[in-house]
């Protein structure tokens, strides 16, 4: 390695950018990025109803019937993803030993 500190997928987003080796500016503008991006279940809906108003129920009302339809298939990938990447780190562990 070239000086720097090897990142682990195991780490906290947190870590990882404290380890990276980038000055204090570009850590604060990863952390708000990654802010911005992890509230965006958040804002989207809020940005909605911000903008449109009364006429953002019934897009809202959309949103919200197309995630009650799709619940099981939406926690199926996410399970899917979140298995995949336990199996990733576990084969990695026992790879790298």
């Amino acid at each position: 390695m070239s000086g720097r500190t090897q990142l682990r997928p195991s780490e906290p987003l947190g870590a990882s950018i404290g380890l990276a080796g980038l000055s204090l500016g570009q850590q604060i503008a990863s952390l708000a990025v990654f802010v911005v991006i992890a509230s965006l279940g958040l804002l989207a809906p809020l940005g909605v109803f911000l903008i449109m108003g009364d006429r953002a129920k019934s897009t809202l009302g959309m949103w919200r019937d197309w995630a009650a339809q799709h619940n099981t298939a939406v926690m199926a990938v996410l399970f899917f993803v979140l298995g995949l990447r336990l199996f990733g780190d576990g084969v990695g562990i026992l790879t790298s030993s």
